[in-house]
């Protein structure tokens, strides 16, 4: 490999006037150093054979997907676009043969769009993909059962981010299926049952379906573990995947050694992949050190917490400046967080800064896309009223809180499984505003409203607790 590396330094020094060739050497140099896991090297080159011929497909192709890798979204924007426009223009001449590119095209651009707060651009993506792939299988080209079921996954994902539940739990389930169907015959589909397993675990976890959750997570990294001890290098932030997102499974449902155990092996494996390639996972890494400032402040760890927030926080607000439209949801969750250490901890004013930002941040994505960070602002909302009523500022207090309850209502109307907790933790926050400020009677409604969706839990859920997690 480093020979050949060798050699193309030398071709593209003769051949960079010749434009065709230079590019070519561009490309074959940064394939190989894709190879040895040198993605922010390969992009260098990739940028240049694409910028010596952007009407190549492949190159804007392979552009993109460096891009992609070292989250610099706006250039795989710029490559996707362009490929998109060339595969449509190729498929238009020969359907057969491109067609499937340019959905498989389309869910690149929809993963792409979701990972950057874009979920009605990813679904309008995802939707003409979906009907590409359906029309292909119409044909009776049943090689496509494997595209269709990448684009069922990553609709899964939309709709489980923007809490479409039961929209989500039915696109993953076809996922699934068709790639257990496929890996019964091919393992080479491991690696992406393992994957769906995982995004059916979040969705299960997130849905309130916990059982479930517990049985696709371990599912998920036992396939993980066997693909890693076999192929270490190119499956180990895969892994980390899987145990970032137990590690925070594990802590909300109070299996705090577990949850230790597996953030701490995450935070390990993606320190060292970012040291390698930074702009690729310094994301990642603040992803974990979020995790394991909750798991820390649940322990009562807070100083630990504290240095783990403020770790994750630094990185995202300079990824934020790096690409503001993209960082926005994970920079608004760890500022959350920190705002919830810093009320645990009586630093109100401090506590009030940082919900106020967060809610800020939560408020303009709710904007650009209504109706799929609800979740977010109703959550921002009622922390911030708890510490206006500490501090006092009972107006603004019934203002937040009334705020939150009204989308918690409507949440949990429509995703009780998900969202009736946290109805019931703001029906408990008013209830006390309520009966500080001596409105008794509307602090009984809330109440007696809470303690019905309790009833209503406890007959669903026999012998199951309606957790409470905070105030």
């Amino acid at each position: 490999m480093a020979e050949a590396g060798k050699l193309y330094d030398r071709l593209i020094s003769i051949d960079e006037g010749n434009v065709d060739r230079a590019a070519e050497h561009h490309f074959d140099r940064a394939t190989i150093l894709a190879l040895q896991f040198r993605m922010a090297d390969a992009f260098a080159d990739y940028a240049w054979a694409y910028q010596y011929r952007p009407g190549n497909l492949r190159y804007a192709s392979e552009y993109a997907r460096a891009a992609y890798t070292e989250r610099n979204y706006s250039e795989a924007e710029r490559g996707l676009t362009t490929a998109l426009q060339l595969s449509s223009d190729l498929a238009a001449k020969d359907p057969a043969t491109y067609r499937p590119l340019v959905a498989e095209t389309l869910n690149k651009l929809a993963i792409l769009y979701k990972d950057t707060a874009r979920l009605k651009d990813a679904g309008t993506a995802l939707t003409k993909a979906e009907k590409i792939e359906r029309d292909l299988l119409a044909l009776g080209s049943n090689a496509y059962r494997s595209l269709l079921a990448q684009t069922m996954s990553i609709l899964g994902d939309v709709h489980n981010t923007a809490g479409r539940f039961s929209d989500a739990e039915k696109s993953y389930s076809e996922a699934l299926a068709i790639r257990r169907d496929l890996a019964a015959n091919d393992p080479s589909y491991g690696p992406v049952v393992a994957t769906t397993l995982g995004n059916l675990a979040v969705f299960y976890q997130r849905s309130g379906h916990i059982p479930e959750a517990d049985t696709a997570y371990k599912a998920a990294l036992s396939v993980r573990r066997d693909l890693a001890a076999n192929q270490s290098a190119a499956y180990q932030p895969t892994l980390a995947v899987t145990l970032n997102n137990i590690g925070a499974f594990y802590e909300r449902i109070g299996q705090l050694a577990e949850a230790e155990a597996a953030d701490g092996e995450a935070l390990a494996i993606r320190r060292n992949l970012a040291e390698r390639d930074p702009n690729a996972y310094r994301p990642d890494v603040a992803q974990t050190l979020n995790n394991i400032g909750l798991l820390y402040k649940r322990t009562g760890r807070f100083a630990l917490a504290e240095k783990a927030y403020n770790e994750a926080l630094d990185i995202r607000r300079d990824l934020m400046r790096l690409d503001p439209t993209a960082y926005r949801p994970a920079l608004a969750t760890v500022l959350n967080n920190l705002g919830i250490l810093y009320y645990d901890t009586d630093r109100l004013p401090a506590a009030e800064n940082v919900y106020k930002e967060a809610l800020a941040l939560s408020r303009s994505l709710e904007g650009e896309d209504p109706g799929s960070y609800q979740a977010d602002v109703a959550q921002t909302l009622n922390n911030l009223g708890l510490v206006y009523e500490k501090t006092g500022q009972l107006a603004e207090a019934d203002g937040a809180l009334s705020e939150a309850l009204g989308i918690r209502r409507d949440l949990a109307k429509h995703y009780p499984h998900a969202y009736q907790r946290d109805l019931v933790q703001t029906l408990g926050n008013l209830e006390s505003l309520r009966g500080l400020t001596g409105r008794l009677r509307e602090a009984e409604e809330y109440h007696e409203e809470a303690l019905e969706i309790r009833r209503d839990f406890a007959a669903r859920h026999p012998g199951v607790e309606l957790r409470i997690l905070g105030k």
